[in-house]
């Protein structure tokens, strides 16, 4: 993981001095799909309650699809230890905890969520493409994933 990391940093460093002299590259900027380059960086950074404004405005913008922005606030969310909104975010063990989708803020309107951020799949699909076809949904609150 120590290359990894390197690597990681290394675009992390990249990515930063563009959004700090050019701002996000928008579609309008880039072109598809390089718009949504940066966004991977940031999404698997520890950076993204610094930049989450620009990737929400682009968003907004139609600059960058609105589902990576939904992605984004998850993962956010997540890092915070707090339910998210869309479910885009899951942890899986090797131990008895298994593999899980993060808790949901609203699991009773998550679909319709989804749906508005322009997800295509329900969350039920979601997990099956994430986990496997023998994964089954369960709805968890933070009680159940966190430890006391």
């Amino acid at each position: 993981w120590g290359k990894q990391s390197s690597i990681d940093k290394s675009n992390m460093d990249f990515v930063e001095k563009i959004f700090k002299t050019k701002g996000y590259p928008r579609k309008s900027m880039v072109g598809e799909p390089t718009n949504t380059t940066a966004w991977y960086v940031l999404q698997h950074s520890e950076k993204i309650q610094q930049y989450f404004p620009l990737i929400k405005k682009a968003g907004e913008d139609d600059e960058i699809p609105y589902r990576l922005v939904a992605m984004m606030e998850d993962r956010y969310l997540v890092q915070q230890g707090k339910p998210q909104i869309n479910g885009t975010q899951g942890q899986s063990y090797s131990d008895n905890r298994g593999s899980f989708i993060w808790p949901i803020e609203n699991p009773e309107t998550v679909n319709e969520s989804r749906m508005e951020a322009g997800f295509t799949s329900t969350i039920e699909e979601y997990g099956n493409n994430l986990f496997g076809s023998d994964f089954t949904y369960k709805v968890l609150t933070m009680d159940d994933v966190t430890e006391e």
